[in-house]
């Protein structure tokens, strides 16, 4: 069992560190080139494979947690934790086939209304209800952290409810969700490596005391409004932004 678990952090490892390196192709290559796609989809592999190890490897630790007679009583962190790991996989994993199946289905984007697409969006916000409902009723010093990062799940699954319910308001609209949608992908790689890959490299855990929170918020601080900006960007470049209005000239007192 333990050989097995070993497997399984390695395969989960190999998985974030190929796509944390997969992802940055596709942002600084042209939209619709073969390096743009062939790297796309190895990243979307990368989060299937990070997906499946960290449902595997947390279902394991709850259920070890469990059947030792541990739980959210006795260990309201390890248990906290793990709950909070599958939330953030499937965060991850809903953000990535999102941000596919728009590419995938752009032609006709009513097609991308399937049960198993609308399940995967619902999944994502009861699993950010039970990652705060968790923070709150048993209370540690992650809590901070799983209220932070809890109402993530909540906007990514009401903007794929949203995007099903009408896909064609605009005719870019497939574009700026398959931005948003593999950015937030993206953040949530950049977040395991600066919790987990950074710390280690460069050994600065201990040296931020109060601030040990910071790793987990500081990727979706900066990605999630660089994703704002970057899309509204494309709406005006598209036409779905109206430019900003020219300031009135103001006349002063003498000219003509």
């Amino acid at each position: 069992m333990n050989e097995f678990r070993e497997w399984l952090r390695f395969a989960h490892m190999g998985f974030g560190f190929v796509g944390l390196m997969a992802f940055w192709i596709p942002v600084v290559t042209r939209k619709g080139s073969i390096g743009h796609v062939r790297f796309g989809t190895v990243f979307l592999w990368c989060v299937y494979g990070i997906a499946a190890s960290a449902f595997i490897a947390t279902s394991h630790e709850m259920y070890l947690a469990i059947r030792s007679g541990g739980g959210p009583a006795t260990d309201p962190s390890g248990f906290g934790f793990a709950i909070f790991l599958f939330y953030i996989a499937l965060i991850t994993l809903a953000s990535g086939r999102h941000g596919y199946r728009v590419v995938e289905t752009k032609n006709d984007p009513t097609e991308i209304n399937t049960t198993a697409h609308r399940l995967l969006a619902i999944a994502s916000m009861a699993g950010s209800v039970i990652t705060i409902a968790y923070a709150l009723l048993f209370w540690s010093g992650l809590s901070i952290i799983f209220l932070a990062l809890g109402p993530i799940g909540i906007g990514i699954g009401s903007s794929m409810l949203r995007y099903m319910r009408d896909p064609a308001v605009s005719k870019m609209a497939w574009w700026y969700e398959h931005m948003g949608a593999m950015l937030g992908a993206g953040v949530a790689f950049h977040t395991a490596f600066v919790v987990f890959g950074a710390q280690r490299l460069f050994d600065y855990a201990g040296s931020l005391g109060a601030l040990a929170w910071l790793p987990w918020v500081l990727p979706a601080s900066v990605g999630i409004p660089a994703s704002i900006i970057w899309t509204r960007y494309y709406r005006r470049k598209f036409g779905d932004l109206p430019a900003s209005a020219p300031r009135p000239q103001v006349r002063h007192r003498g000219t003509p």
